[in-house]
Order: C-alpha cells, then structure tokens, then sequence
C-alpha cells in the first residue's frame, strides 16, 4: 500500500512538473508557477531531490523573468535551494548556471556587486565561461534574454573589477577585444538557436532588447538585427531606425551599420548620408 501510494504520488508530481513546463510556453506563467509549486511539494514528500531541484529552478526563473513589481529576494530562495541540493548531488553543470542565475540577480537587480561578483566567480570556476541553460526545458525567448544578460554582465563586471578580472577568467586578451567579441558571441549565439527552433520568436525578443538600459545590449541587439532584416523588414525596419537615433553613439553607428548593410541606406537620418 505505502509502495502504491508512493507511485501515485509520483505521477501526480510528474504530471504537475509536465504541466508546469507546458503552461510555461504558453505563457501561462500563473498556472505554470502553481504547477511548478505543486510538484515541489510532491518530490519532496517522496524524496526525490533532483526534480525538486529543478522545480525550484523553473520558480526562480518565472519570478526574475516574470512577475510585476520584480520580486528578486524571492526569486534568489528558489534558486538557492536549488543551488542547495544540486552542490549535493555534485552537479556541476547544473550548480555553474544556477551560480549564473544568482549572479545576475545581485547584479542586475539587486545592485549587489560585491555578491555578484563571487557568484560569477563561483559559475566560472565551477561551470565553465558561459552559461546555456540546455538542461532546462525553457521557452526560447527566456533563454535568449538570460545570455544576452549573463553577456553583457559579464563585460560589465570584467569594468568594474578591473583588468585582472579579465586576465584571470578571459585570459591575457585586451580589455576591448574581450568587450567586442563577447557581446557578438552573445549576439550570434542567440540569433543561431532561435534560427534552428523557432524563428517567429526574435521579433519581439530583440525589440526588448533594443530598448534595454544598458547600451551594450542595445549594440547588440542593433547588430543582431542586421542579420535577419532582410528577412522581414516590415517587422525589423523600424526597430534599426529608431535605435539609428539612439542616445549612444556606438548604438547608433551599429544601428547606422546595419542598415546600410541590408540596403536600407536611404532610411538613415541625415547625419549619416
């Protein structure tokens, strides 16, 4: 009987984390976090850490990605415990993302550089230099938004602790080549997976991003969006154009840049005719 219960419970979790996930690409993010909690509850009952781990895991990234106003304490609970059980099982993929995910909360959200700072030392030293996310079943436009964020942060962080930062995790490249090449590393990664699963979706991800704060991610997108205007200029054509008026200047000559690559010349304001 206990053996039986214990299977009942089990498919009930699964269902529940199936569902979660599901919901999450419809973007049903209410019914999609109460799944995700649900099945939590259920994979702890029955002792079963790594699912409840990752349920965890899909709560984090809804509340950073997600609610309104941002609620990141929350999100960073879910996460460490996450973070928590993971380092138990010794998973260090899983632990370097989840270090990741960590990290850009302190840094983006939080303002918490210090903390920011050793948890991207943490995910480098334990994950890798980059983060991907391929264990988790998220839709394409999150995973897009947290390496064009995990990106860029680390080009911001790399400024603010100085060249030995770079040195130590980049090695010995230039301060300015590493700023370049991870914002189009970022760019074209991103670009490239929603090539190969669901092109539909960079429409609307890179008009977020082109109006991000930070210029850096504006740059790439601006750049980003060079490559598919082509493609479909009703929908990109005015994007490029107003970021050709962007307050930053590199933003506006990458913006400038991809216009007239794609042959839209005549659509740059005078300045650059």
């Amino acid at each position: 009987m206990r053996f039986l219960k214990r299977n009942l419970g089990l498919n009930k979790a699964n269902y529940y984390l199936d569902k979660g996930i599901s919901d999450l690409k419809k973007e049903k993010y209410k019914e999609s976090f109460q799944s995700f909690v649900d099945a939590a509850i259920l994979f702890q009952k029955n002792n079963i850490k790594e699912k409840e781990a990752l349920c965890f895991v899909y709560m984090g990234i809804i509340i950073y990605k997600v609610f309104k106003p941002p609620q990141p304490y929350n999100a960073l609970k879910c996460l460490e415990r996450a973070l928590e059980i993971f380092g138990k099982e010794n998973d260090k993929k899983k632990v370097g993302d989840i270090c990741y995910l960590i990290h850009l909360i302190f840094h983006n959200e939080l303002k918490d550089e210090k903390k920011a700072f050793y948890f991207q030392k943490k995910a480098l030293e334990i994950g890798g230099r980059f983060i991907t996310l391929d264990w988790l079943d998220l839709p394409m436009g999150f995973k897009i938004l947290l390496l064009y964020k995990e990106g860029v942060s680390k080009i911001t962080m790399g400024n603010l602790h100085s060249d030995k930062f770079l040195e130590e995790f980049f090695g010995k490249e230039k301060k300015a080549d590493v700023e370049n090449w991870r914002i189009r590393e970022a760019a074209n990664k991103a670009l490239g997976e929603v090539a190969k699963s669901n092109p539909d979706e960079v429409f609307p991800i890179l008009r977020e991003l082109a109006k991000d704060e930070n210029w850096r991610i504006r740059e790439a997108a601006a750049e980003a969006l060079g490559e598919v205007v082509k493609s479909n200029p009703d929908e990109v054509f005015p994007i490029l154009k107003e970021l050709a008026k962007d307050e930053n200047r590199r933003v506006r000559e990458t913006a400038a840049k991809s216009l007239r690559v794609s042959g839209f010349k005549g659509a740059l304001p005078d300045s650059y005719n």
